[in-house]
């Protein structure tokens, strides 16, 4: 009876380890894929020739200008389309 337990532990402690790698990978696509998604959307915007101020309107949150003249342009979005790191090391949502 106690190894019985003791089996179906250590196959529960595998199946919970190979469910933790399976969701890492999960993880990993699924960013893969967004990022894939959200790169396309940028390149068809950067082909457009002109593109209308009402559109840049809607698309900025805000712009901000630090004391080293550096520019921040925030957009408005639920998620950050891109995440670049700034000069002094801080992430920002910026172009």
């Amino acid at each position: 009876m106690h190894g019985k337990i003791i089996d179906n532990r250590n196959k529960l402690r595998e199946k919970n380890k190979e469910l933790k790698t399976k969701k890492i990978q999960n993880k990993k696509e699924l960013v893969t894929k967004i990022e894939k998604e959200k790169n396309e959307v940028i390149e068809s915007f950067l082909k457009l020739n002109e593109i209308k101020k009402i559109y840049l309107f809607r698309m900025i949150d805000r712009i901000e200008i630090d004391k080293d003249k550096k520019t921040y342009i925030f957009f408005n979005s639920s998620q950050p389309l891109f995440n670049t790191k700034t000069g002094n090391g801080k992430n920002k949502n910026q172009v």
